[in-house]
């Protein structure tokens, strides 16, 4: 598993910097039976925790919106009891 970096970078103007926890991630491909690819991908992957709390909020607060707002969007609530994998993985994100 890649080691994670935490960084502060300064912002313009803003007397608190920016958090972001950084990690280099490698991937490699695979072939259809399933035997690695010799070319790697390599990606920096950055997250801001901030702004995972904001998207959050966001996300929680728009599952509740659609629970009891627009008649299509409690259509669909009812159709799948609620509880559909879908309405999960949103408010959880």
């Amino acid at each position: 598993k890649a080691e994670r970096t935490e960084l502060r970078v300064p912002r313009l103007g803003d007397k608190q910097p920016l958090e972001l926890s950084v990690q280099e991630v490698s991937v490699r491909d695979r072939d259809a039976s399933g035997q690695p690819l010799a070319a790697e991908r390599r990606y920096v992957v950055c997250r801001n925790a901030d702004q995972a709390r904001r998207d959050r909020a966001v996300r929680e607060a728009t599952v509740e919106n659609l629970r009891g707002g627009c008649r299509g969007a409690r259509r669909l609530w009812s159709a799948t009891g609620g509880s559909s994998a879908i309405w999960r993985r949103t408010a959880r994100a």
